[in-house]
């Protein structure tokens, strides 16, 4: 069985989708703060170097840009972008929330050599069990019985994060478009626009769903 690498932007269910791997191949653990060894067959990250690929595969999980940009600066800038524009590339790294970029993932994605799967956090919410078999599939291991316990694995993920903390979840996967409420349409369309074209190949092969 291969292993892989998961990467995101924080906020794209990267710990839900540890909990589901990690559950489904019998090491069922829980919460946000779990420890990611390299000798793990699913190993979580924000940020990686592609040199480190070594043989392993890579899971991308994306999320709309103005939910997870929106939440993970929420608390952290009075800026009206929500540092939308900084966080593409960086974040200053003396703010509590981790210094991580939206784009680096998927441009790393992009460059990967090694075999790579695609999970959009949308269609995780929305079509969990179709969602989840295609990954299982593409990934080597089975998720019937998981999938058969969906709900009581879904509130159990959910409960292991504090409200109260920057890392905590507030809408507990209760909503896939919430933040993005707090932006006006033309911030909205701006953010489209910047993106596409700055980073124009891979807005047309990974974001242009998000587009207003």
């Amino acid at each position: 069985m291969e292993a892989w690498y998961g990467i995101g932007y924080p906020r794209s269910a990267n710990s839900w989708v540890r909990y589901i791997i990690r559950d489904c191949l019998g090491n069922p653990e829980i919460g946000v703060h779990s420890i990611d060894h390299h000798d793990q067959f699913y190993v979580k990250r924000h940020h990686l170097d592609a040199s480190l690929a070594r043989g392993r595969s890579m899971l991308l999980l994306v999320r709309n840009y103005k939910e997870v940009v929106i939440r993970h600066n929420l608390d952290q800038t009075e800026d009206q972008d929500y540092n939308f524009y900084n966080s593409l590339e960086k974040m200053p790294v003396n703010w509590t929330q981790p210094a991580v970029s939206y784009i680096h993932p998927i441009y790393v994605y992009d460059n990967w050599g090694q075999d790579k799967h695609i999970v959009y956090y949308e269609d995780l919410m929305s079509k969990p069990a179709e969602t989840i078999q295609d990954m299982a599939e593409r990934m080597g291991f089975c998720a019937n019985n998981f999938l058969e316990n969906y709900q009581y694995h879904r509130d159990r993920s959910v409960s292991a994060y504090n409200t109260q903390e920057p890392s905590g979840s507030w809408t507990k996967a209760g909503s896939v478009f919430s933040y993005n409420k707090q932006i006006t349409h033309t911030q909205k369309e701006a953010w489209d626009n910047h993106l596409e074209t700055k980073f124009p190949k891979l807005f047309d092969r990974y974001l242009k769903r998000y587009a207003e």
